[in-house]
C-alpha cells in the first residue's frame, strides 16, 4: 500500500527469512520474482532465466521430425493421474526445477480457479507408439473477434520427456486451426523449436529473469551438485548479511563430485554472494560476470567446472 512504502517492511521480512532459514539448517534460498530490483539487496542472483515465446504459425512451416505416437484431448482429472509422472521425470533432469505436488500441482491444472477459468483450459497429451504417456501441453484460444482464422493459443505450461513428444506437441500446437499466432511464457532458453520451423524469424523471443537463488551455506550447497571438470580452484565470497562469506576451496575429483572447505590462502577469484548463487546452477556465464564487472580472476576455469549440459530453467511461478 502507498501508505506503507519505504518504510523497512520488506527488508525486514526478508531478512528474518533469511535468518530463520540459516538457522534451520536450510543451504539456500529460492524464489521467482515479480520485479528484479529488489532480490539482489539481499544475497540473491538470478540463476535461471526464462524465454517467452511468440510464433506466427502462418509464416513457420512445420520442417521438424514426424513421430510415431499421436496427441490426444484428455481432461483435468485424467491429466492429474497420468501428468506427474511425467513432470518429475524431467524436474530430475533439469537444474532450477523444483518439485510441485499438491496446491503447486492443482493449481497448475486449474483445479484451484473457478469454474470459467477451469473451463477455459484445454489439455493436449503425446503417447508414444506403445502407448506411453510422454507429454502434455496446458493451453487455451482467446481472440478471434475480428477475424475468426487469428485466433491465439496460450500455452500455459508444456512438458515433454522425451524429443519426440517435443515435437509432436508443439506441431500439433503449431498446425491447431483458425491459429495465428502461438505465445508460450517461461520456456527454457534451448528451446529447439526455431529449429523445427522453415521460417526461423517467426518464432520471436524475450528472455526474461525467473529463478533468484540465495546460498545461505556455501559448503553444503557447492557440495551437493556435480561439476563438469576435475580441479581445485579458491573462491573469496563476501556477503553483508553473514552467511556465506569467507574464502573457500572447491576441489571437484574426476567423477564430478566435490569437497568444499574454509582456507586461508590467496584466491583464484572473487565475488559476492550473488554471483557465486546466480551461477551455481551453470546457466549464468562466470565470464560474462567478469565482463560486466560483477567478479575477477580465473572465470574461464569457473565456467569449465561449473557449467551443465542440461540448460537450468524453472517452468513454474512460485
Amino acid at each position: 500500500a502507498g501508505t506503507h512504502r519505504r518504510r523497512g517492511i520488506a527488508r525486514t521480512m526478508m531478512q528474518s527469512e533469511l535468518r530463520t532459514a540459516a538457522e534451520l539448517g536450510i543451504p539456500v534460498a529460492m524464489l521467482t520474482v515479480s520485479e528484479s530490483t529488489i532480490y539482489g539487496n539481499f544475497g540473491f542472483g538470478p540463476a535461471a532465466l526464462g524465454r517467452d515465446l511468440t510464433v506466427d504459425t502462418r509464416r513457420a512451416g512445420w520442417i521438424g521430425p514426424e513421430v510415431t505416437g499421436r496427441v490426444h484431448f484428455v481432461t483435468q482429472q485424467q491429466l492429474l493421474v497420468d501428468g506427474h509422472p511425467i513432470v518429475e521425470r524431467v524436474r530430475l533432469e533439469t537444474p532450477g526445477q523444483i518439485e510441485y505436488a499438491g496446491i503447486f500441482w492443482e493449481r497448475l491444472l486449474g483445479v484451484l480457479d473457478d469454474d470459467k477459468s477451469a473451463r477455459a483450459l484445454r489439455f493436449a497429451r503425446y503417447d508414444d507408439a506403445d502407448g506411453v504417456p510422454q507429454g502434455f501441453a496446458i493451453f487455451t484460444h482467446t481472440g478471434g473477434d475480428g477475424d475468426f482464422t487469428a485466433h491465439q493459443l496460450r500455452v500455459h505450461y508444456l512438458v515433454t520427456a522425451t524429443d519426440e513428444a517435443y515435437a509432436g506437441i508443439w506441431r500439433f500446437l503449431l498446425e491447431t486451426d483458425l491459429v495465428s499466432t502461438v505465445k508460450a511464457d517461461l520456456r527454457p532458453l534451448d528451446e529447439p523449436l526455431r529449429w523445427m520451423v522453415a521460417d526461423f524469424r517467426a518464432v520471436r523471443t524475450s528472455d526474461v529473469d525467473h529463478l533468484w537463488i540465495r546460498i545461505l551455506d556455501v559448503k553444503q550447497t557447492l557440495e551437493s551438485r556435480t561439476y563438469a571438470a576435475p580441479g581445485r580452484i579458491v573462491i573469496a565470497v563476501s556477503d553483508p548479511l553473514g552467511y556465506a562469506g569467507g574464502t573457500w576451496a572447491l576441489e571437484v575429483a574426476a567423477d564430478g563430485t566435490a569437497a568444499v572447505s574454509q582456507v586461508d590462502e590467496p584466491a583464484d577469484t572473487t565475488m559476492s554472494v550473488n554471483e557465486l548463487s546466480a551461477i551455481y546452477l551453470g546457466g549464468v556465464s562466470a565470464m560474462t560476470l567478469a565482463s560486466a564487472g560483477r567478479l575477477t580472476g580465473d572465470a574461464a576455469r569457473l565456467d569449465a567446472m561449473f557449467a551443465s549440459p542440461v540448460v537450468p530453467w524453472c517452468s513454474i511461478w512460485f
